[in-house]
């Protein structure tokens, strides 16, 4: 339903995060054209199941993480603006020059089909801002998004070489009382500079990266420039480059609004490594609590009685948490898989419920996914079958899920469950270097995250304020971190609105450590 052959006469332009800011940011005629008329449809639709969790989830999360809650309707709408513009212009930036002007083509770029069928899966889903695709919403919503996609239509997001995105971000992600959070953000050169200068990034592009609190994704976006750049230069081709980075460069936040824009940017920094024919794609930016891994029965003995580790997801729902087997939690792309999967189920169980009592539908629908579940599948991520017990936990949680949206609540809770364990994985997984901000988050935040996912030998590199004193930085959780050097940034401006320093320090044994501070004394 596209029409790639619309190129308007006039040159594309190329833009700047300053243009960008300018075309689409809270000071411009779009914004103020367009921020009203979202408001009035949300006004309209705040009430209905689907959009009232949405907008209860996105509270949630903001509750982490500012430490209270601070979420409006007017926020949330901001927050859907920035959302909708980051979905618009990864389409373009696939696919350039093409009129996003049809109804059907414009549904399929906010709620993810189109990138799915391009081999990026997880890249765009089901969550807290599609509820302008609402049935009561919809008519309205698509024509508010044609006007926002006419906006775009100027410029040329295939040749673009900055993070276009992080000026709007900042612009418009924080609430009005909390403007002085802007002030913390990452400049572009002192991402480069920690990961290169001081990380030797290009120098050794084997090393695997995670942002535990990547934001707007200035590091992820570094990160993958120099490694594929440093990947090519040494006779990779494009498909090798593109398998290494996704496996080596992970991210992760709380915030709802970063982890989309986040991973638009991760789009944008892969290039013409996704423009061109690629292997199917997950791009490994999560929706994730860094602090917090889901309970786990592993944690007691003997398993509570279980085959396997089970973890539980807490949502904040009264009375809702969802279970998880190891088996499950521990692999993104069967988390994806099963989830994607289920969505024909649900589609299923809501065809049946019209004909059928609501408890004969979910049974009959229950059974068809366990046999699903039990089935070989091959040519798929997951060919094996599940055990019997992962099948069996797998099956109480579908059918939570179905009950939830035959009550209409929609497909929402498919998103939460494919992101939320994924600090259990990375946790896991493990990494050579944990980077980030940690100004405005607690003073121990990156030192417990390089206790979680940094492995022994790996190097931390985090910017903090110089208030806290790198002992404090250096010393939460159970890690040994020993300080490799400072950089000093009080004398960089503009900067941070607090002095601010970066900190490289080392994971080692705790004996180690002990010894290198006794040398010291």
């Amino acid at each position: 339903m596209t029409d790639s052959g619309s190129d308007s006469p006039r040159q594309k332009v190329i833009p700047t995060r300053q243009e960008f800011v300018a075309a689409l940011g809270p000071a411009s005629p779009t914004f103020r054209r367009l921020f009203p008329e979202l408001q009035a449809l949300y006004q309209q639709v705040a009430e209905a199941p689907e959009v009232a969790v949405r907008y209860r989830q996105w509270q949630a999360y903001l509750s982490i993480v500012y430490g209270s809650a601070v979420g409006d309707p007017a926020l949330f709408i901001r927050h859907t603006y920035l959302s909708l513009t980051a979905r618009l212009v990864a389409r373009l930036f696939l696919e350039p020059g093409v009129l996003l002007a049809h109804p059907e083509d414009l549904a399929a770029t906010v709620e993810g089909a189109y990138f799915r069928e391009q081999g990026i899966d997880n890249f765009i889903e089901d969550d807290f801002f599609t509820w302008v695709l609402h049935p009561d919403a919809a008519e309205t919503g698509i024509e508010l998004l044609r006007r926002l996609a006419q906006a775009l239509a100027a410029y040329d997001f295939s040749r673009a070489r900055q993070d276009l995105l992080k000026g709007l971000y900042e612009g418009l992600v924080d609430p009005e009382t909390r403007h002085d959070l802007g002030e913390y953000y990452t400049p572009d050169w002192l991402a480069e500079y920690l990961l290169d200068a001081e990380l030797g990034l290009s120098g050794n592009p084997e090393r695997s990266v995670l942002d535990p609190a990547c934001g707007s994704g200035t590091f992820l976006f570094t990160a993958i420039r120099l490694i594929t750049a440093a990947r090519l230069q040494r006779g990779e081709d494009q498909f090798e480059a593109l398998i290494h980075v996704l496996d080596q460069v992970m991210g992760m936040d709380v915030h709802p609004v970063a982890v989309t824009i986040a991973r638009v940017n991760y789009l944008l920094a892969l290039g013409d490594l996704v423009r061109g024919p690629h292997p199917p794609v997950l791009l490994p930016v999560y929706l994730s609590n860094a602090l917090v891994l889901p309970g786990s029965t592993a944690q007691a003995e003997p398993l509570g009685g279980y085959a396997e580790p089970v973890h539980t997801v807490h949502t904040g729902e009264p009375g809702l948490v969802f279970e998880l087997p190891h088996t499950v939690a521990t692999s993104p792309e069967m988390l994806d898989w099963l989830f994607n999967r289920l969505t024909q189920y649900l589609a299923g169980a809501e065809l049946r419920s019209l004909v059928q009592e609501r408890e004969e539908a979910i049974q009959a629908v229950l059974g068809a996914f366990h046999n699903y579940l039990r089935s070989p599948k091959p040519r798929t991520p997951i060919p094996e079958p599940l055990n019997p017990f992962a099948t069996e936990m797998m099956l109480r949680t579908a059918r939570r899920i179905i009950e939830l949206c035959l009550d209409g609540q929609g497909h929402l809770w498919l998103f939460i469950l494919k992101n939320l364990p994924a600090s259990v994985y990375l946790a896991q997984r493990q990494f050579d270097l944990v980077v980030g901000n940690q100004l405005g988050l607690a003073d121990g935040f990156m030192a417990r995250c390089a206790d979680l996912y940094l492995k022994l030998g790996g190097l931390v590199a985090m910017v903090t304020a110089k208030a806290a004193t790198a002992e404090a930085c250096l010393s939460s959780g159970s890690a040994a971190l020993k300080l490799e050097r400072v950089v000093d940034l009080e004398g960089v401006s503009p900067l941070f609105k607090v002095p601010a320093w970066g900190l490289v320090a080392q994971k080692v044994a705790p004996g180690a450590l002990r010894q290198a501070q006794g040398e010291r004394g």
